[in-house]
Parts: structure tokens; sequence; C-alpha cells
């Protein structure tokens, strides 16, 4: 006989299907087209969870690029900026939202001591935290992206003692970063 608490894997010659059983029948199967018979939304692994929750999901994965741009918090100095370059990539695993980002720009005025950071982020965030070092290209001081704060596509840069308004340290003229980051998204 057929013991029930043994998992199967097997081949279903009249449906061309693969099957995943437990109890001595067959729970999941695979067609030859590639889908998952039931078909259901809920299909995959949850992590940190014992409900279904889309965020959750590590099927929910996606990536693709964006236009990041630098945001001043004063307005005159963030139509001042001009861009040479502005590559922005992501991936998104779950609720995990990893960036890549590349760009040139130039602020010609000398920018108010008002908030800069990156704006434009393609996912919102879950909650304000400390982000990763980088540097500008010209500066000699490291600066820190801070994580998007609740429902916010821009994440600020503080100085390496988490002082925030650093537009004006950053400065004019031509000016490069390259850096990469992860922040938690609620979408």
């Amino acid at each position: 006989g057929q013991d029930n608490d043994v998992g199967k894997v097997s081949y279903n010659h009249s449906t061309n299907a693969l099957e995943l059983g437990t109890n001595g029948a067959a729970q999941w199967s695979l067609d030859s087209s590639g889908n998952w018979l039931p078909a259901a939304t809920d299909h995959g692994i949850y992590l940190g969870v014992t409900s279904a929750t889309a965020a959750n999901l590590l099927d929910d994965y996606e990536e693709g690029t964006f236009t990041p741009q630098i945001f001043y918090q004063n307005t005159s100095d963030q139509a001042n900026v001009s861009y040479t370059k502005q590559d922005g990539f992501y991936t998104k695993v779950g609720n995990l939202v990893t960036i890549k980002i590349d760009i040139n720009f130039s602020q010609a005025n000398n920018p108010a001591t008002d908030n800069i950071g990156f704006k434009n982020l393609p996912f919102t965030g879950r909650g304000t935290g400390a982000g990763t070092l980088f540097y500008v290209k010209g500066q000699t001081q490291p600066y820190i992206q801070i994580a998007p704060s609740l429902n916010s596509s821009t994440a600020l840069f503080f100085n390496y003692n988490y002082t925030g308004n650093q537009g004006v340290t950053v400065g004019t003229g031509s000016k490069s970063i390259r850096t990469s980051f992860s922040y938690m998204t609620n979408q």
C-alpha cells in the first residue's frame, strides 16, 4: 500500500503533467505549457508571515530602470541642476528594494543650506533608517544616504555625523555620484 505521510513527485502520462503530491494524491501539477494547477495567485513561498501577504511573497520579483534626479529642498536650487548622466537600476524582491545610481550633474549657483538627496526612486519607503556611505566626486567627506521615509520616494544625504542640510557642502560645479543602497518598501 501507499504511505500517506510521504510526498510524491510523478509524471502523469494522460495529462502530460508533472505532479507534486502528499497524502497519496496530487496537490499541484505543472502542465506542458508551464502552468501550475490549480491556478492561484498565492502560490509561492512567503517570508516572515503565516498568511498570504503580497510584499512577503518570494515570487514578488521585479527589476528595471528609473531616472534618478538630485533633490534640493530649495526650489530655485532644484531648478538650477543640469545633468549629463542619470542612470538608475533597481531590483525588488518582496519588500526589499536595491538601488544602483550613476549620476553626473552640475549646480551653477551656490546652493542654500537645505536638504539634498536622490529623488524619483522607483518605490516609496517604508520608514526611516540609515543607508550607505558614498562619496561625491571632488568632496573629501563621505555622505550617508538615508532610506526614504514612509511613503516618500526621496532619499536624503547626511554627513558622517548624521547631520542634514548638506546642499551647501555638496557645493557648485560638476559632480559625480556612483552608489548603491537598499531600503524597505510597502509597495
